[in-house]
């Protein structure tokens, strides 16, 4: 298998996410760290202008504002509102929280911010995955941590997610010296209502990456169109051959990817993309 160490570092996030759902459940959230999501919420232009008001540093987040996801075309653009967008905080602090306190054997969690170079640009790309997990071997891969509401489809959320989790990968890939090929993206998931009868949900979603130069080149796009305030999109045959790398794609409108890890990741590939099958390759 490509990429390694997955089974016990499933078992940490799944740990993770269980302590968040029941804290949500029992309503374990003391009241500074709701106001603090609030006070971020009501400051988050002024915040936002900060962060990617130009200078040669540019967070990876900034660069997320030029990306568009292709959604389903049944399920339309998912939006969220003021409430959601504070217990979204809310929840991404809890899982923080949760990620410190808990030990799981053979997996080492860690926070950290990672920076390349963009030398066409004079720019440097800067990211802070919401986690990092290392074994004694080195990394293992990032985690993305997103809320979404319980009804409906959350297979957007999930996709932007990735993307962001792929840009944080190639910025390890340059920071080597030898490079990083295979790692893991660890989506999470915390699913939540407003409503008091309907309970919050987690889900883990590993992800096996080929760290490929079709990142590289999303980063660029990226840059590119938040320098010049337009957007690039990226539909499901772009975002397979962004995790998979070559020999991935579309064929007669279907997304195709690799045995390797197209396998691996069978599960994911059934949220992310409506139809897709495996290819024999010779990469």
């Amino acid at each position: 298998m490509p990429c390694r160490g997955a089974g016990m570092a499933h078992s940490y996030l799944d740990s993770i996410i269980k302590e968040v759902i029941g804290r949500i459940n029992t309503g374990d959230v003391s009241i500074n760290a709701i106001k603090s999501a609030i006070r971020a919420f009501e400051g988050r232009h002024i915040i936002r202008s900060s962060l990617c008001g130009g200078g040669n540093i540019i967070p990876i987040s900034c660069l997320m504002d030029a990306v568009r996801v292709e959604a389903e075309q049944s399920s339309g653009v998912e939006r969220i509102g003021a409430v959601d967008a504070v217990f979204s905080t809310v929840a991404d602090k809890l899982f923080k929280e949760a990620a410190l306190s808990i030990n799981v054997r053979g997996t080492l969690p860690a926070k950290g911010v990672v920076c390349g170079l963009l030398e066409d640009y004079g720019v440097y790309v800067c990211g802070e995955p919401d986690l990092l997990l290392f074994d004694n071997n080195g990394l293992l891969g990032v985690v993305e941590h997103k809320a979404a509401l319980t009804f409906g489809k959350y297979s957007l959320s999930v996709k932007r997610a990735v993307v962001q989790a792929l840009m944080y990968l190639w910025l390890f890939r340059e920071y080597y010296t030898k490079p990083l090929e295979w790692a893991w993206a660890f989506i999470t998931i915390t699913r939540y209502s407003l409503a008091k009868d309907e309970k919050a949900r987690g889900r883990v979603i590993p992800i096996c990456v080929r760290v490929n130069d079709n990142i590289s080149t999303l980063i660029r796009e990226a840059y590119q169109a938040f320098k010049n305030d337009s957007v690039i999109n990226i539909d499901d045959c772009r975002l397979a051959s962004l995790i998979h790398g070559p020999g991935s794609g579309c064929l007669n409108g279907r997304v195709v990817v690799p045995l390797n890890p197209g396998v691996v990741n069978r599960a994911a590939n059934n949220l992310l993309f409506k139809r897709w099958d495996i290819i024999e390759t010779k990469t």
